[in-house]
């Protein structure tokens, strides 16, 4: 690779500022899914129907972006359906867990509980894939343990039934993300391409759930939600 002045990279450092340049976006694109998730939940209570729309959206999306060139998905094949099979059902899981939760506590709350996920995740890629962790990443670790359990001994919007959901919803999340670092590195596809397995294989589990457990009846909810809004 060609080098600048003073023996820098150029490519690296244009690398560098690209990634420095998606983290904002990636910061307030994830703050503004919390807020409005935590929306959607709290007006639209068919967890597994809003579940359905979103995922098929994200299916929509990941689809149009391909067919535009901004994101790249390579073929699809059998052996990657069946290896993210449990990933998608512990996808759902977790989706649900957190819509059931969100109308329930605070949003920073659920940060908090999103940043301890981050940990045991960390946890389990020690013991599992023997992954290490130097001093400075296991004291930034420490600190959140400790600051989501002083978060949690002050927090005024405690709700038991909220914090059950949110602790399922940890475990869910761990599992999956353990479950998903193993299916990830044995298929060959791209994250979009494995974003539309999963969410592919979501939508026939949200179907069957919704109607055999939720009992759900999503465009009477729609019907009656609009009568609400013009009265």
């Amino acid at each position: 690779g060609h080098q600048s002045g003073g023996g820098i990279d150029a490519p690296a450092e244009r690398s560098k500022v690209w990634q420095a340049g998606w983290f904002p976006l990636f910061s307030v694109s994830s703050i503004a899914m919390v807020l409005l998730n935590k929306y959607c939940a709290a007006s639209f209570r068919q967890p597994f129907s809003l579940l359905g729309f979103q995922n098929t959206m994200t299916i929509l999306l990941n689809l149009m972006m391909v067919k535009l060139g901004i994101f790249e998905m390579k073929s699809f094949t059998r052996e990657q359906f069946r290896m993210f099979l449990i990933p998608s059902v512990l996808f759902v899981g977790a989706l649900l867990t957190s819509l059931k939760a969100l109308p329930l506590v605070s949003v920073s709350t659920t940060v908090i509980f999103r940043a301890l996920t981050t940990c045991l995740i960390a946890t389990g890629d020690f013991f599992v894939f023997r992954k290490r962790f130097n001093n400075a990443e296991l004291g930034c670790l420490g600190a959140v343990v400790v600051g989501a359990f002083v978060y949690a001994a002050h927090d005024l919007s405690f709700d038991g039934n909220g914090y059950t959901w949110l602790t399922v919803n940890v475990g869910i999340l761990v599992a999956s993300a353990l479950y998903e670092k193993h299916a990830i590195v044995s298929v060959d596809q791209t994250p979009v391409g494995i974003s539309c397995v999963q969410n592919v294989l979501s939508i026939p589990i949200i179907v069957v759930f919704g109607m055999l457990v939720g009992h759900e009846h999503p465009l009477q909810t729609l019907e009656t939600t609009g009568t609400e809004t013009r009265v």
